[in-house]
């Protein structure tokens, strides 16, 4: 209120962020945007608990979820089910078409119009608990800033490559072709990809969300508990004959490699190792398609492999799997891998999707490290807004009586003073009776 004049305050939809609301006085019939001038009051408060406590934490929450639903899912698909298929999807895919364009909003002010834009998450490890704001100075520089902790990220301090297929794997690097509208940037752990007609104009501004939507969007895609691939495709046998102490587990690294033949439901091909040799123990894997015929196996990277040195823990890497033999196996022992058929009680994927809640899958922890710290955040910052509140309470109850004392009626302190007035009174009133008594007296005397 302005003199004899006021205007009104209204809601308005956050741009480009259209899931906020943001608080705008209108003026003359046009809104003007006035959330960053608001700092007091109950609304400052919503505001200020809105930026700097809701909006982390839901970031915080969704980087988590990403970070499960990818590693589960990577997880799931290297193990076999109950039906002897390699496992699919058990959490809904983190790059689905949906997913991808959601993460990214173009400010309505903007001049150029977008033809497509998307947010991949390529690398979980990577990822931060933060939005991002993409601003181009002119049609050919651009900047982006991570709003967490304010830093900048420029063209002129990130890789150049050639083709936006070459950001696969990278960080800190981009692609563009600003004559034809085109700006791919990879950065901590996600590539961004802006497409617009024309040219950018400068003054156009991007809003990125990598994580933001992330928890709502979590879901479960397995639904039957029979496509629960909780074994590991690859069977091992040990030699009844072997004397060693060797023993032997199977890593999955590539469920999609040409050795997993996922329609057939097999191994192609299957494997047993040979030790020989006794100063340095030696060993040779064989191709044994044909049991009885077995060949020397050739790696597409080392040749046949043949008397190779053991070193006990070492990988032995083949297409899509490593074979770890630990302890120490002598001549003459033998291990065989083959595909899992009818190894309905095998958990070896089981517990490795287990043990993913302990490992390091995103920056700064685990799972359940981050989870734990997150509530640890939440709780300690309630705790102290709890600890505020009650001490500004007790600042105004304590002003209040202070101004009470000073401005108020005290109802007991009036009754004392009209019975103290009254009692003065009557008293008064005997006094004037006795000397009016007295004086009487004196004339009758005379």
């Amino acid at each position: 209120v302005i003199g004899r004049s006021s205007n009104t305050l209204t809601q308005v939809t956050g741009d480009p962020d259209t899931s906020k609301h943001n608080v705008a006085l209108v003026v003359a019939g046009n809104k003007v945007d006035i959330t960053d001038r608001i700092s007091g009051g109950k609304i400052g408060g919503l505001l200020e608990y809105r930026d700097q406590v809701l909006d982390p934490a839901i970031n915080e929450l969704g980087r988590i979820a990403l970070a499960l639903a990818d590693t589960m899912n990577s997880q799931h698909q290297k193990g076999m089910d109950l039906d002897g298929n390699l496992g699919g999807l058990l959490f809904n895919d983190i790059n689905d078409s949906a997913a991808i364009t959601s993460r990214l909003s173009a400010n309505s002010q903007n001049t150029s119009i977008v033809s497509s834009a998307f947010v991949q998450i390529d690398d979980v490890s990577l990822l931060k608990a933060s939005d991002y704001e993409i601003s181009f100075g002119s049609a050919n520089t651009l900047t982006v800033e991570r709003l967490s902790d304010g830093k900048t990220f420029s063209l002129s301090g990130m890789q150049e490559v050639g083709t936006p297929a070459e950001l696969s794997g990278m960080d800190n690097a981009y692609y563009a072709d600003f004559s034809q509208g085109v700006v791919n940037v990879a950065l901590d752990g996600m590539e961004i990809s802006i497409d617009v007609k024309g040219r950018f104009v400068t003054g156009d501004r991007f809003l990125v969300q990598p994580t933001r939507l992330a928890g709502a969007e979590f879901d479960t895609v397995l639904t039957d508990g029979r496509q629960l691939a909780l074994a590991s495709p690859v069977r091992i046998t040990e030699s009844a004959d072997n004397v060693g102490t060797g023993v032997a587990e199977v890593n999955i690294t590539d469920v999609s490699a040409n050795t997993f033949q996922r329609q057939e439901r097999a191994m192609s091909p299957p494997v047993e190792i040979v030790f020989s040799g006794k100063e340095p123990t030696t060993f040779t894997v064989y191709d044994i398609s044909v049991p009885d015929l077995p060949v020397v196996f050739e790696a597409d990277d080392t040749g046949p492999m043949v008397d190779q040195t053991f070193v006990a823990g070492e990988p032995i890497e083949l297409d899509g799997y490593e074979i770890i033999i630990r302890n120490q196996p002598v001549a003459g022992d033998r291990f065989s891998f083959s595909y899992n058929t009818d190894g309905v009680s095998d958990n070896r994927n089981a517990l490795h999707m287990s043990n993913l809640q302990l490992d390091d899958t995103i920056e700064g922890g685990s799972y359940q490290d981050i989870y734990g710290r997150l509530i640890e955040r939440v709780g300690t910052e309630t705790s102290v807004s709890v600890i505020n509140r009650d001490a500004s309470q007790a600042v105004l109850t304590s002003s209040q009586e202070s101004k009470a004392a000073l401005v108020g009626v005290n109802l007991d302190e009036e009754a004392a003073k009209l019975i103290q007035f009254q009692q003065a009174y009557q008293a008064s009133a005997q006094l004037i009776r006795a000397s009016q008594t007295l004086f009487d007296s004196l004339l009758n005397a005379i």
